[in-house]
Order: structure tokens, then sequence, then C-alpha cells
């Protein structure tokens, strides 16, 4: 995949791949039935800041506008979410589907972690910065993974846990759960944000969560 440009409007989501569903653009989101992720999938979440309380959504920007944050980021960071918007803007990166990276939910942009950073280490070899890693390595995603944490874009929990827990709904009963890095406010990044799909319910915190 070609590097893209830092400001991509999105267009119609295609599911490709491993998804079990078709993602479409309507607001209608789509039941996910996947398995709970096992432990190791979350052992590297580390929390930045382990004193800060749950951080509060900053003022909404419209998309393009200038953000001071943004600029202070590692490129390792700005490179990560180029590629989200090129994903979302051609379909490459299903939203709201069975076994999609992305999914938004009341709180932002739900990025499900660490497979989404794995992801992006294994097509790019690292994290376009320098780190380099074999797809195999256990490691693999961790290092870009911590760099965007570094830009400090995504909503801390309680404890300055970097991720949030959602149940996986269908009907009244929870089929799985699924954990991530949550960027709220996404039309900083994004346009346009896509629906929020009401199969995910957030969990609370759990002690010890990283």
């Amino acid at each position: 995949m070609q590097e893209a440009a830092p400001a991509v409007n999105p267009t119609a989501v295609n599911t490709e791949g491993d998804v079990e569903d078709p993602a479409t653009t309507s607001p209608t989101a789509v039941a996910m039935d996947q398995p709970a992720l096992p432990v190791e999938e979350t052992e590297y979440l580390e929390a930045v800041d382990d004193d800060q309380p749950e951080s509060a959504s900053p003022p909404p920007r419209k998309f393009g506008m200038p953000d001071p944050g943004l600029a202070q980021a590692p490129d390792a960071a700005h490179g990560f979410m180029a590629w989200l918007q090129q994903g979302l803007a051609d379909g490459t990166l299903p939203v709201n589907a069975a076994g999609a990276l992305i999914h938004f939910v009341p709180e932002g942009m739900l990025l499900v972690s660490p497979r989404i950073f794995r992801e992006f280490a294994a097509r790019f070899g690292g994290d376009r910065n320098g780190s380099v890693l074999d797809a195999g390595d256990p490691d693999i995603g961790k290092s870009i993974q911590r760099q965007f944490l570094r830009a400090g874009w995504h909503r801390r929990a309680e404890k300055g846990v970097n991720i949030l827990s959602y149940q996986v709904m269908r009907g009244e009963r929870a089929v799985s759960q699924l954990s991530g890095v949550v960027i709220p406010n996404p039309e900083r990044f994004i346009a346009p944000v896509h629906a929020i799909n009401p199969a995910l319910v957030r969990l609370p915190a759990i002690d010890g969560d990283a």
C-alpha cells in the first residue's frame, strides 16, 4: 500500500480480507461475533501517565483545522494516522463490521488494539521511523503503538489506562469483547465520521489494566 496524504476524505467502506460480514456506509451497524481477545493481545498497552485521571475530550475541531497538539506528535504517529485516513477513504479498512479494526463508539473512534498496530507494522515493516521487525516477531507493532500513544490523541481511562473495553452485544446478550485505543472527536482527523456501532457497550475499567 502506498503512503497516504494526511488529509483524505473517506468514501464508502468495502470489506475485504478476512472480514466475515460486509460493511457499508449505512447507519445500521453490524453486530459482531468474535472471540474475546486473549490476555497477550493487550499486554503492551501500557499507560503513559499512570497518575492521570480519565481525560476529558478536547473541544471539537473541524476537519483540517490547525491543531497545535497534532503538529507536536511523533512522525510515526502522523504516518499511522495517514494510513488510517487512506484506509477509511478507499475501503481497505472496514468499519463497524465483524473482524474490523476500526469501530465508532460514543467516546470516539475505537482502534482495536494491538491488532491494528500489528497490521500497520506488518505492512510497513515497523513504525516507518527506523524500527523494523519481521512480520512474525511477537513484538511487531509495539514501536508504532508507543509512538502513537505519545502523540496524546487518545482518551485515557481511569488511572491513566490507555485502553477502553467494550462488550459486543447481540440483542441483550454479550457475545464477546473488544478493547482498544479510542480517539475522541475523530472529526479532527477524518470526514465524514461514521455512525456509532450500537452493538458495542463500554465496560468499566478493571484494576490492573494498562
